[in-house]
């Protein structure tokens, strides 16, 4: 693997450590805002379905005549 200028000072187990880090990092970087939406949607949903509306029956007897 080639590195930039930044990295050539890093080598051998130090540099694997590196790369493997950085994967790990860019994982978790996709997964938080993929967790958050889950959550939010989670969230919306289970808001959604804890609503309801009602009509008690003299209300209902008021709009019919």
């Amino acid at each position: 693997m080639e590195l930039s200028n930044g990295l050539s000072y890093v080598s051998g187990e130090l540099c694997d450590d590196y790369i493997n880090d950085m994967n790990l990092i860019q994982q978790v970087a996709v997964l938080i805002p993929q967790t958050i939406t889950e959550v939010i949607m989670d969230i919306i949903q289970r808001n959604k379905a804890d609503r309801f509306t009602t009509i008690s029956n003299a209300t209902a007897l008021a709009r019919n005549q």
